[in-house]
Protein backbone atom coordinates (compact mmCIF):
# COMPACT_ATOMS: atom_id res chain seq x y z
CA UNK A 1 0.00 0.00 0.00
CA UNK A 2 1.34 3.40 -0.82
CA UNK A 3 -1.48 5.78 0.04
CA UNK A 4 -5.06 6.38 1.13
CA UNK A 5 -7.88 8.74 0.26
CA UNK A 6 -10.42 8.86 3.10
CA UNK A 7 -13.76 10.57 2.70
CA UNK A 8 -16.21 11.73 5.34
CA UNK A 9 -19.28 13.87 4.95
CA UNK A 10 -19.96 17.32 6.42
CA UNK A 11 -20.33 16.04 9.97
CA UNK A 12 -16.96 14.26 10.02
CA UNK A 13 -14.82 15.15 13.03
CA UNK A 14 -11.81 12.79 12.92
CA UNK A 15 -10.69 9.51 11.45
CA UNK A 16 -8.07 6.82 11.88
CA UNK A 17 -6.99 4.08 9.47
CA UNK A 18 -5.41 1.01 11.10
CA UNK A 19 -3.80 -2.14 9.75
CA UNK A 20 -4.21 -5.30 11.83
CA UNK A 21 -1.51 -7.74 10.78
CA UNK A 22 -1.84 -11.54 11.01
CA UNK A 23 0.95 -11.64 13.66
CA UNK A 24 -1.22 -9.58 16.04
CA UNK A 25 0.39 -6.17 15.49
CA UNK A 26 -1.82 -3.14 14.87
CA UNK A 27 -0.40 -0.05 13.19
CA UNK A 28 -2.02 3.34 12.63
CA UNK A 29 -1.55 4.13 8.95
CA UNK A 30 -3.33 7.47 8.94
CA UNK A 31 -4.64 9.77 11.67
CA UNK A 32 -6.63 12.91 10.88
CA UNK A 33 -7.52 14.37 14.30
CA UNK A 34 -9.29 17.49 12.97
CA UNK A 35 -11.08 16.47 9.81
CA UNK A 36 -12.54 19.22 7.63
CA UNK A 37 -14.85 18.36 4.75
CA UNK A 38 -13.34 20.97 2.45
CA UNK A 39 -9.95 19.32 2.85
CA UNK A 40 -10.77 15.78 1.68
CA UNK A 41 -7.46 14.76 0.19
CA UNK A 42 -5.24 11.88 -0.76
CA UNK A 43 -2.40 10.92 1.57
CA UNK A 44 0.79 9.23 0.37
CA UNK A 45 2.70 7.11 2.89
CA UNK A 46 6.37 8.04 3.31
CA UNK A 47 7.29 4.42 2.51
CA UNK A 48 5.20 1.69 0.85
CA UNK A 49 3.67 -0.68 3.40
CA UNK A 50 3.66 -4.42 2.95
CA UNK A 51 0.36 -6.08 3.83
CA UNK A 52 0.65 -9.87 3.89
CA UNK A 53 -2.36 -12.09 3.31
CA UNK A 54 -4.70 -11.89 6.28
CA UNK A 55 -4.04 -8.20 7.00
CA UNK A 56 -7.26 -6.43 7.96
CA UNK A 57 -7.83 -2.69 7.53
CA UNK A 58 -10.06 -0.80 9.95
CA UNK A 59 -11.39 2.72 9.45
CA UNK A 60 -12.68 4.53 12.54
CA UNK A 61 -14.40 7.92 12.40
CA UNK A 62 -16.31 10.19 14.71
CA UNK A 63 -18.99 12.68 13.77
CA UNK A 64 -20.13 15.97 15.28
CA UNK A 65 -23.85 16.58 14.76
CA UNK A 66 -23.98 19.46 17.23
CA UNK A 67 -24.79 23.13 16.56
CA UNK A 68 -21.14 23.91 17.47
CA UNK A 69 -19.91 22.09 14.33
CA UNK A 70 -19.36 24.88 11.78
CA UNK A 71 -19.76 22.31 8.98
CA UNK A 72 -23.17 21.06 10.13
CA UNK A 73 -25.62 21.90 7.32
CA UNK A 74 -28.64 21.24 9.56
CA UNK A 75 -29.84 24.08 11.78
CA UNK A 76 -31.12 22.79 14.11
CA UNK A 77 -29.30 19.43 13.92
CA UNK A 78 -31.42 16.51 12.71
CA UNK A 79 -31.22 12.74 12.97
CA UNK A 80 -28.65 11.50 10.48
CA UNK A 81 -28.82 8.28 8.49
CA UNK A 82 -25.99 6.74 6.49
CA UNK A 83 -25.43 6.70 3.55
CA UNK A 84 -28.08 9.31 2.71
CA UNK A 85 -26.96 12.05 5.12
CA UNK A 86 -23.42 10.92 5.91
CA UNK A 87 -20.77 8.61 4.58
CA UNK A 88 -17.46 7.04 5.45
CA UNK A 89 -15.14 5.38 2.98
CA UNK A 90 -11.48 5.10 2.10
CA UNK A 91 -9.78 4.36 -1.20
CA UNK A 92 -6.49 2.50 -0.79
CA UNK A 93 -3.67 2.99 -3.28
CA UNK A 94 -1.84 -0.30 -3.69
CA UNK A 95 -0.15 -2.62 -6.10
CA UNK A 96 0.31 -6.35 -5.96
CA UNK A 97 3.59 -8.21 -5.98
CA UNK A 98 2.41 -10.19 -9.01
CA UNK A 99 0.82 -9.07 -12.20
CA UNK A 100 -2.57 -10.37 -13.10
CA UNK A 101 -2.86 -11.71 -16.63
CA UNK A 102 -6.28 -11.90 -18.23
CA UNK A 103 -6.04 -13.68 -21.58
CA UNK A 104 -7.83 -11.94 -24.42
CA UNK A 105 -10.92 -13.44 -25.97
CA UNK A 106 -10.41 -15.28 -29.23
CA UNK A 107 -10.78 -12.80 -32.09
CA UNK A 108 -13.93 -13.00 -34.13
CA UNK A 109 -14.65 -11.97 -37.72
CA UNK A 110 -16.21 -8.78 -36.33
CA UNK A 111 -12.88 -7.83 -34.71
CA UNK A 112 -11.28 -7.55 -38.17
CA UNK A 113 -8.04 -9.00 -36.84
CA UNK A 114 -5.72 -10.54 -39.40
CA UNK A 115 -3.11 -12.07 -37.10
CA UNK A 116 -4.09 -12.69 -33.48
CA UNK A 117 -0.53 -13.65 -32.43
CA UNK A 118 0.73 -10.10 -33.06
CA UNK A 119 -1.29 -8.74 -30.15
CA UNK A 120 0.85 -7.45 -27.25
CA UNK A 121 -1.51 -9.42 -25.01
CA UNK A 122 -1.06 -12.71 -26.78
CA UNK A 123 -0.14 -15.81 -24.75
CA UNK A 124 3.33 -15.76 -26.30
CA UNK A 125 4.08 -12.42 -24.63
CA UNK A 126 2.49 -13.51 -21.36
CA UNK A 127 4.81 -16.51 -21.08
CA UNK A 128 7.75 -14.14 -20.53
CA UNK A 129 5.89 -12.52 -17.65
CA UNK A 130 7.72 -14.62 -15.02
CA UNK A 131 11.01 -12.93 -15.95
CA UNK A 132 9.43 -9.48 -15.73
CA UNK A 133 7.83 -10.39 -12.40
CA UNK A 134 11.26 -11.11 -10.91
CA UNK A 135 12.23 -7.50 -11.64
CA UNK A 136 9.34 -5.96 -9.70
CA UNK A 137 10.35 -4.04 -6.56
CA UNK A 138 10.47 -5.98 -3.32
CA UNK A 139 8.57 -4.42 -0.43
CA UNK A 140 9.80 -4.63 3.13
CA UNK A 141 7.30 -5.81 5.76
Amino acid sequence: MYGAYPHLGLLGKDLELLAHYPDGRSVTLLLVPDFRYGFNQSYVFSDPLFAPAGTRLELIAHYDNSPENWGNPNDPPKDVKAPIDERLLVYIDYYTAHRIYVPPAEPTKEDNVEEASTSPFSPQVAQGDSQERAQLPKLKP
